[in-house]
């Protein structure tokens, strides 16, 4: 799979967020991770999936956030892709899916807490694998 420009910057340039060390036109980094999504009756649930398979032939809006719970991401970050997930749809994206370096299960209580369960899917990157190789790793240490 290759990072293609399916969606405008301009949504990018408003939410002021950073970028990834990949560009358009590269290679997506190989990883399996934990893809946790809504499924009906069943609520929340998590697929170990190979990462380039499950984006194949999509356009995927990828957003990245640091963890969850932390007060940001749970109340303006992760909230406002929701809120705009249908207009990012419209201009032609498959799926929105945020992830974090946290596991399935922390995901899962996450991602019920915030509700949106048809816009927003979650990558629970439990080893940091593919975050460290897109570039979005960060050191917390001072935290």
């Amino acid at each position: 799979m290759f990072i293609s420009k399916a969606i405008s910057n301009h949504f990018l340039r408003q939410t002021g967020l950073r970028r990834f060390a990949v560009n358009v036109g590269d290679k997506f980094p190989q990883a399996v991770v934990a893809v946790v999504k809504y499924e009906g009756g069943e609520g929340f649930t998590n697929e170990i999936v190979d990462i380039n398979e499950y984006f194949e032939n999509k356009n995927i809006v990828l957003i990245g956030f640091p963890g969850a719970f932390t007060p940001t991401c749970m109340m303006q970050h992760i909230p406002q892709f929701i809120q705009k997930a249908d207009e990012l749809k419209a201009k032609g994206a498959d799926e929105v899916i945020a992830m974090s370096v946290n596991d399935p299960f922390v995901t899962i209580a996450f991602a019920e807490l915030l509700g949106g369960i048809t816009k927003v899917n979650f990558i629970a990157d439990g080893n940091g694998e593919l975050t460290q190789a897109l570039g979005m790793d960060m050191d917390l240490t001072p935290v």
